[in-house]
């Protein structure tokens, strides 16, 4: 199987260090605007099944031509563009996963749903940190004690020694940490 990895940042490389070793994934293309940087994660994180290039993500034509062929896309960039890649990943009839970052793009892009069905595709945004690795954890505790009445988990980016002047640890873009601090929190409580 093929898979297209777009971004070759600090979450792209795990990505591709992660694909690369299941068996059943021959080839990840490793796209980023930098395309030493995307060779560089491909050649060094890939196992020998990688190999990278310059991409930009705001062509369409490109991404759609880069995609083409792979079993699914993931997507490592800004949030901005997650939109837009979801589309050009229904139009290309390849499976779209994204870390999402922004409550009004997940939104625009549940509003695809319909199209990503009638294509044959999942787009399945927003598995970030939070929403993404805390359902998976969370769903893992509740296996390993059933009885459990709530689950509490914490994330973000706070280190065990904080350095001044933030006290904070940048694990994810700086652009979709600021709109996490400026966007509205979305919050479940009893099932609502």
């Amino acid at each position: 199987m093929r898979l297209a990895v777009l971004g070759a940042g600090m979450v792209g490389r795990a990505m591709v260090y992660d694909l690369c070793r299941q068996d059943d994934v021959d080839e990840v293309l490793v796209a980023d605007r930098d395309a030493g940087k995307a060779r560089e994660v491909a050649e060094r994180y890939g196992a020998g099944k990688a190999r990278g290039r310059a991409l930009d993500v705001t062509d369409r034509e490109a991404v759609g031509g880069f995609i083409e062929g792979s079993r699914a896309a993931l997507g490592a960039v800004s949030y901005r563009f997650n939109q837009a890649l979801a589309e050009i990943a229904i139009a290309a009839g390849v499976h779209w996963i994204d870390l999402g970052g922004n409550n009004d793009v997940v939104e625009a892009q549940f509003a695809l749903s319909d199209r990503a069905r009638a294509a044959g595709v999942a787009v399945v945004p927003d598995c970030g940190i939070a929403p993404g690795a805390v359902g998976i954890l969370a769903a893992r505790l509740l296996e390993l004690a059933p009885a459990a009445d709530s689950i509490r988990l914490r994330v973000g980016g706070l280190p065990l020694r904080p350095v001044p002047p933030f006290n904070y640890q940048v694990v994810f873009s700086v652009e979709g940490l600021i709109n996490e601090y400026k966007e509205p929190a979305v919050c479940l409580r009893g099932g609502a």
